[in-house]
């Protein structure tokens, strides 16, 4: 079926507000945020996001200082945006719980209840320095719209955390960032095969689909909002690409396919509401890219008299 959802990130620097003087306080950055939520709901969004420790970022004090609870002032407001405007929201802070500091993102589901949070796993050196304890485990969350994934800022350029999203089955990953990551959103959006949209604070936000192609991008205006079909898988075309003739004489414009032929992808979308992309996958055996490039290694290494491979081949064993 055509799974069409509506996205939204915001890109902006908390730490300047228009006619605030000075450097804002939490209360007056939760007011800003909620003209974004505002205008975000009524574009009809799904799901709003903000940009990493959007309520201490620029502050002075350092982290251990600012950190909020788990059910402090500024989530508070923001689970009564949720509740109100009745849409998802990803607010990320410094947190405190249990005695142990994390850089965070608490996603919020539409009733305003906390629905997951997710530990930056990869803290840069001075935010462990400063106390902030790395998380363990990528953010995988599932929705009423569909499964998606949460990093922030340095997670970027490690594999544990990107694949890991991957392989946790999120079809959208949010990116609340200090940094734009540029190409690098592109590069884990086509290796991975989701969607990759950022927050960033300041200019910078985009989202870029599971080709690695940057389909919007945020400019001046902070509140970068896209629709999206989350009914959509991008393979490799090799042996894939043999059954296209086939899919579209049974679905005709039900299906949608889309050839990369530089990158050797396509992309396979449905616009049907009474057909599902796994039902499609599923009848004419279509197969994924992890699934096709693990098959390819495991030729490979039966060549080579090689036991299989533990892990997948992607994350660059050592080359024999």
């Amino acid at each position: 079926m055509s799974r069409e959802v509506t996205v939204s990130t915001v890109s902006y620097n908390p730490a300047f507000h228009p006619g605030h003087p000075g450097l804002p306080g939490v209360a007056a950055r939760v007011d800003r945020a909620e003209g974004y939520i505002t205008r975000a709901a009524l574009a009809g969004s799904d799901i709003v996001v903000f940009p990493e420790a959007v309520v201490q970022w620029g502050l002075p004090e350092p982290a251990a200082e600012t950190a909020e609870a788990l059910g402090g002032y500024s989530q508070q407001r923001v689970a009564a945006l949720a509740r109100h405007h009745r849409l998802w929201i990803v607010w990320p802070v410094f947190l405190r719980r249990d005695g142990v500091l994390t850089n965070s993102a608490i996603l919020f589901d539409r009733a305003g209840d906390v629905a997951g949070i997710y530990d930056k796993m990869h803290p840069v050196i001075n935010e462990i320095d400063g106390g902030i304890a790395p998380g363990t485990r990528p953010g995988v969350f599932d929705t009423d719209f569909g499964c998606i994934g949460l990093c922030i800022c340095y997670d970027m350029n490690f594999f544990d955390t990107m694949h890991g999203l991957g392989q946790g089955g999120a079809e959208v990953v949010f990116f609340s960032s200090a940094y734009i990551a540029g190409l690098q959103l592109q590069s884990w959006a086509m290796r991975e095969g989701y969607y990759l949209m950022s927050a960033i604070l300041g200019e910078g936000g985009r989202l870029v689909d599971q080709t690695g192609y940057v389909l919007a991008r945020a400019g001046q205006e902070s509140l970068l909002t896209r629709r999206i079909n989350l009914d959509r898988r991008c393979i490799h075309m090799d042996y894939n690409e043999l059954k296209i003739d086939a899919i579209l004489q049974k679905y005709g414009t039900r299906v949608r396919i889309e050839p990369y032929w530089d990158e050797r992808r396509m992309t396979v979308s449905c616009e049907d509401p009474d057909l599902h992309i796994d039902a499609v996958f599923a009848e004419f055996e279509l197969e994924t890219q992890s699934d096709f490039f693990c098959r390819a290694e495991g030729v490979r290494r039966t060549a080579l008299g090689l036991p299989p491979a533990a892990v997948d081949p992607r994350e660059g064993e050592t080359a024999r």
